[in-house]
């Protein structure tokens, strides 16, 4: 479960990097799949693979910085325009980059196909 401050700091981690990098946008932030203390700002990343290592770079230092003075490991993780626009509409799974398990999710319902 994601606190306030937590929902706080990764605001700002892409707050800072959207000054800088003004084509970003924000799909959501989650848990990690992999590791349960573990926050994911998920961005649509530039489409220049210069700005995207810069900014990777930055984002780095960023999210040293709140580990160091809060404790909490966010960092950035790619996302795509498909996974936005299934995030925007509620079909976004709460777990990302998982697909879920038929047999141990009780999973009911049909899995969006979505593409960019």
């Amino acid at each position: 479960m994601i606190n306030l401050k937590q929902m706080e700091l990764s605001h700002q981690l892409f707050d800072r990097l959207k000054q800088q990098y003004s084509e970003i946008e924000l799909v959501d932030i989650v848990e990690s799949g992999v590791y349960l203390d573990h926050l994911w700002v998920r961005i649509i990343m530039p489409g220049n693979e210069d700005r995207m290592i810069e900014m990777g770079e930055l984002a780095a230092d960023l999210s040293i910085n709140i580990l160091m003075d809060y404790g909490y490991h966010i960092t950035i993780s790619s996302a795509s325009r498909a996974e936005k626009m299934a995030t925007n509409v509620g079909v976004q799974s709460k777990t990302p980059n998982r697909v879920p398990n038929i047999k141990n999710d009780n999973f009911q319902g049909v899995i969006p196909i979505l593409q960019d």
